[in-house]
């Protein structure tokens, strides 16, 4: 597991252990793409299918969400809360959506943050070449390439994941109002496929 500073927030780059990530994948029916209920209205993406996951998702992926969310709350400022105070603070965890997206070539994310507390990224498909990518034309002679890549932006800072092949079945885990940009892919005529989520952190303290 990689923890990430940006500033004062940061996030967690995880490969979700291969068995339950077979287990996730098979629950919810990634290719069934027909039944899903559209989700394209709730979100600020620039893509034609998004998709809510209304399959049952197993109970131990929400309790490896549950990990994450706990390192998380102990590492980070969580939505101006100060991680000393998250600590000792009893947690509880409530997720509240998540959906799968079916980027294809040429369409984007524009930059935005997401509701909740936190949120996450889960790779599952990535169909082409990064390497390619940032070869593309209109990449090769930029200062700042950044097809098919995902970027947390801030006031004074960019930072850039190259999402490769190698990247399927890893998740990253941020704060719900870190914005962030996934940038266009060019070189493959097959979906992108991400699944991502909010979750609610819910804190409760001692009161001597």
């Amino acid at each position: 597991m990689k923890k990430v500073i940006l500033y004062q927030k940061g996030f967690i780059h995880d490969k979700i252990p291969e068995d339950l990530f077979k287990e996730l994948i098979n629950s919810i029916n990634i290719n069934d793409i027909d039944s899903k209920p559209n989700y394209s209205n709730n979100l600020s993406g620039n893509l034609e299918i998004e998709k809510k996951v209304n399959d049952p998702i197993p109970s131990n992926f929400y309790d490896y969400l549950s990990e994450l969310s706990n390192v998380y709350c102990n590492n980070f400022v969580v939505n101006k809360v100060n991680p000393d105070e998250s600590i000792n603070a009893k947690k509880q965890f409530v997720f509240s959506d998540s959906w799968i997206n079916y980027q294809k070539k040429h369409e984007f994310n524009p930059c935005h943050d997401h509701d909740g507390t936190l949120s996450y990224v889960i790779w599952i498909k990535i169909p082409y070449d990064v390497k390619k990518e940032l070869l593309m034309p209109n990449n090769i002679n930029s200062n700042r390439p950044c097809n098919s890549v995902f970027s947390f932006v801030g006031d004074d800072f960019f930072y850039y994941i190259n999402v490769s092949k190698e990247m399927e079945g890893e998740i990253i885990m941020f704060d719900s109002l870190q914005k962030h940009i996934v940038y266009p892919f060019y070189t493959s005529d097959d979906f992108r496929i991400s699944m991502s989520g909010n979750i609610q952190v819910l804190m409760s303290f001692n009161v001597d």
